[in-house]
């Protein structure tokens, strides 16, 4: 299971350097706390004081449109995306026999309709894809992907096929370098996008988002989170449509968001904008003026023992004129457990999304009704909480509104749910009140314990006479090893007609 669970270890390995920077404006002083060896190269002096929070001027210079391979485009009542490893329609037999230079089985993007039905694979890609989304317009295919290893130990040489393991097994995880990449549809060209000069940016970790198309000239804006030299941060690039097939999009070098992001939460001395956080599992609103994304603050990466960590959800309003954070809140608790449970996993809150209207996010939160047998992960729910969209943002008490979509007892937030699945990254439909489909990891222990996935629809506001949300899994799915699920923009009909009720 490819996961975009934050591990104690990966924080920490990340964290001691990130303070010590001495000039931020000096491109002479080196960039200290950024990874610096083959796989996640160093920033250039160029482009440093930018990552450090100035805005981008520098055109990116690994744009590189390249064909994409794809296998068809999306129909018209595809309203369902989906990754999966298997090459064709389920079978009883194992995925589809593809494998990376890793030796994995490829993890490919597919769609299907509302229902299940009709599924197909649309890539055809050498290496696994993690998060993937479609544009509004239905036009990109905007994703993160693993295309080379870190440097502790599963990076295998493409040219050399050398494993510069030390012997154990290959896996493919969140420490890995993610790149963010576009797909052209329609003319079947892909190239990678996050790049401040010569910079090719670690993103896309939780998840990648995109704004609205502009309906004059069909331009748009991508937003992810990257690896920074102040921990992670939120960057955008800019996608001008242009008239040539062969490189349908001019894309701007990513310029940093967050930049502003603690004064806006309020953090004062002995903290501030250069302080390290940590801000991933990124989305933007439809209408393209707020974020909402996980975030574990500076006070808690400097708790030496971890034993106050815990992941939140931020809300935040975009100020487009200046490339910065209007204003910010914090909208959930992270649940009552705080450090790490097991797997190594920090507690609280994930990958968040805003519903249509901007009132309300849900999200995963782990709960402490068990672990899985073959992965170590805590069991987790999916959690509804309000936003101060057009309320007051100063104090906001967080979990204002709150549901749990999975459990039994949908008041508890306790983290003690019965629900003994993972449910994890929610996605609203378009239109009204909006429905929330999302990936259901469970175990089938009939035997030995083995992983298995389903893709499940639940109505956010309809609830029965105990309380539980109305729910169906879209069984037509099932067998389809997938994961990452999410509503395809501009398909409202067939989402709300799949919206479960309890009348």
């Amino acid at each position: 299971m490819r996961k975009w669970l934050i591990t104690t270890a990966l924080i920490a390995a990340m964290a001691p350097g990130l303070a010590m920077a001495t000039d931020p404006c000096d491109p002479e002083d080196p960039p200290e706390g950024l990874p610096s060896n083959e796989n996640h190269p160093p920033i250039d002096a160029e482009a440093k004081d930018c990552v450090y929070g100035t805005n981008c001027p520098y055109e990116p210079t690994g744009i590189d449109w390249q064909d994409a391979g794809l296998l068809g485009g999306l129909n018209e009542d595809d309203k369902i995306l989906y990754v999966s490893k298997f090459d064709s329609q389920p079978s009883e037999t194992p995925p589809n026999g593809r494998q990376d230079i890793w030796g994995h089985y490829i993890d490919d993007v597919w769609a299907s309709e509302a229902d299940g039905s009709n599924t197909h694979r649309l890539t055809n890609s050498d290496y696994s894809f993690n998060h993937v989304i479609v544009s509004p317009d239905r036009k990109l295919i905007i994703a993160n992907r693993f295309v080379r290893g870190n440097s502790t130990g599963d990076y295998i040489d493409e040219n050399e096929n050398e494993d510069f393991d030390t012997g154990e097994e290959s896996v493919l995880n969140q420490e890995d370098f993610h790149q963010a990449v576009i797909i052209d549809i329609e003319n079947d060209r892909m190239t990678p996008i996050a790049f401040i000069g010569t910079t090719e940016l670690d993103a896309g970790w939780g998840g990648m988002a995109v704004g609205p198309v502009d309906s004059g000239t069909g331009d748009m804006s991508v937003y992810f989170a990257a690896t920074s030299i102040y921990a992670k941060d939120i960057y955008r690039v800019d996608l001008t449509k242009e008239s040539d097939p062969d490189e349908p999009y001019s894309v701007s070098g990513a310029t940093r968001i967050t930049v502003n992001l603690l004064s806006k939460l309020g953090y004062t001395s002995p903290y501030g904008d250069t302080s390290p956080k940590w801000v991933t599992d990124l989305e933007v609103s439809k209408d393209g003026n707020y974020m909402a994304f996980l975030f574990l603050g500076p006070e808690m990466l400097d708790d030496a023992d971890h034993s106050a960590w815990k992941n939140r959800i931020v809300f935040a309003k975009i100020d487009h004129a200046n490339n910065q954070i209007d204003k910010a809140a914090i909208v959930s608790s992270g649940g009552v457990p705080t450090g790490h449970g097991v797997g190594g996993q920090v507690w609280g809150d994930f990958d968040p999304d805003i519903a249509p209207g901007n009132f309300y996010v849900t999200f995963q939160r782990h709960n402490a009704f068990g672990q899985f047998e073959t992965s170590g992960f805590s069991n987790g729910d999916i959690i509804r909480v309000q936003t101060p969209f057009l309320q007051t943002w100063s104090g906001w008490t967080p979990d204002t509104g709150y549901a749990n979509l999975s459990s039994a007892d949908p008041s508890d937030d306790q983290c003690q749910s019965t629900n003994d699945s993972i449910h994890g990254i929610p996605s609203w439909s378009e239109g009204g009140g909006g429905c929330v489909i999302h990936t259901v990891w469970d175990e089938d222990c009939s035997g030995s314990c083995t992983l298995v996935t389903h893709a499940r629809i639940v109505n956010p506001f309809d609830v029965n006479t105990t309380g539980e949300h109305a729910a169906n899994i879209v069984t037509a799915l099932d067998g389809q090893a997938l994961h990452h699920v999410q509503w395809i923009p501009n398909s409202t009909t067939g989402n709300l007609e799949f919206c479960p009720t309890d009348e």
